[in-house]
């Protein structure tokens, strides 16, 4: 739900939404538009537990927390630091890093980089409405230099399809998406389910597109071989398209995107693209914060498929900073101590009075035993230069 009297600057915006409860009020208007509702008897009336986001059924008494069933579910966090990082996704061009949002917010890495992921995914679903009108299609290899074949064809890169949907001379609208094989049933997928079929599309003479026209499409093929022009001028939108994303991906990020999550950065760029004619960054915080409360919870195992983003060192978690243990010395006389018959080494123990007399439990190892250091086969001789 937009608002018209939306805060349009930064100042406005820290004044609007600088206290827990005036984020909790705007949270709870946009996640229960029509007023409240108990999921559990239907009621519409509630009242709110001081200084928490839970609103308790005035019929059945039933716990509602905002940020259950949303983006922000189990998040510690204060709200107020959710909204700035929201501001601060739509309000940077160039795309916001991690490292960035963690000066920001004072917090770590891993939850700066958490919480931009989770609403990079937010940004996914935002734009339902397919493509339509003249489509430009081509594909991209994205990766670091490579051995081997470049272009079409080239190993261990991730395929990014783009569509941009001409507008005049400039771009309207775009769809980014990630494919496994530049193959036409690959293709063929995600045009279909990015652009209507009454399209007219435009694409190189790659022959994986040859199939549209046989698909309900207007197909038109421009070869960029024999036309004596670049590539960049026989499909400008696309590369335009390509040319920006590239620049995003060194120069806010360095490079340092995974295959992995290549797909949520793509969004979020499609997500900003799409709305760079807003005519205030408001505008966007209030579009992603409907996709916000709309969306269900993504935990952070999920988002990294099971593997930490950086693995925590295998140490004991004490209050305060970790210390780990200074590596031990061996010494050349260690192993008596450490050997299985080191009683041999040893004078015995004066066993109690009323102790039974004690069996000596060197007495089948005896021949093993030495005094002579030099022959005896450690396991710390592995580690001795």
């Amino acid at each position: 739900m937009l608002e018209t009297d939306f805060p349009k600057t930064m100042v406005d915006f820290e004044a609007r939404f600088g206290t827990e409860q005036q984020c909790r009020e705007y949270l709870a208007r946009q996640k229960w538009p029509d007023g409240f509702r108990c999921t559990r008897c239907g009621g519409d009336q509630a009242w709110q537990l001081r200084c928490r986001s839970i609103w308790v059924c005035a019929r059945c008494e039933h716990h509602h927390s905002l940020t259950a069933g949303t983006v922000l579910h189990g998040t510690r966090r204060p709200l107020r630091h959710w909204f700035l990082a929201m501001y601060l996704v739509n309000s940077s061009k160039r795309g916001l890093a991690a490292t960035e949002l963690q000066r920001h917010l004072g917090c770590c890495y891993q939850t700066a980089w958490t919480w931009l992921h989770k609403l990079r995914i937010a940004m996914a679903g935002n734009d339902p409405k397919p493509l339509s009108g003249t489509v430009e299609v081509d594909e991209a290899y994205f990766g670091g230099p490579r051995p081997g074949k470049h272009g079409r064809g080239s190993e261990d890169k991730v395929i990014v399809v783009c569509m941009a949907q001409k507008r005049g001379l400039g771009i309207g609208r775009i769809r980014l998406d990630v494919i496994q094989s530049a193959g036409f049933a690959e293709l063929e997928r995600v045009i279909r389910s990015n652009v209507t079929c009454d399209s007219r599309t435009i694409t190189d003479g790659f022959r994986a597109y040859v199939g549209l026209g046989r698909s309900g499409y207007a197909h038109e093929t421009r070869t960029v071989k024999g036309s004596g022009k670049q590539a960049h001028e026989v499909l400008p939108c696309v590369h335009r398209v390509f040319s920006l994303l590239r620049r995003r991906m060194m120069g806010t990020y360095h490079g340092g995107v995974s295959a992995r999550h290549l797909r949520a950065y793509l969004q979020e760029y499609t997500f900003q693209f799409n709305r760079r004619a807003a005519k205030t960054v408001t505008h966007l915080f209030q579009r992603l914060m409907e996709r916000v409360v709309q969306d269900q919870c993504l935990p952070y195992r999920a988002i990294v498929g099971g593997h930490m983003v950086y693995a925590a060192p295998a140490a004991r978690r004490t209050r305060g900073p970790v210390r780990f243990a200074q590596p031990q010395t061996i010494h050349a006389r260690s192993h008596i101590h450490r050997s299985p018959c080191r009683r041999a080494h040893k004078e015995p123990r004066p066993s109690p009075p009323y102790a039974l007399p004690r069996r000596s439990s060197c007495s089948t190892r005896q021949p093993h035993c030495t005094s002579d250091l030099s022959q005896a086969e450690t396991p710390f001789q592995l580690f001795r230069a």
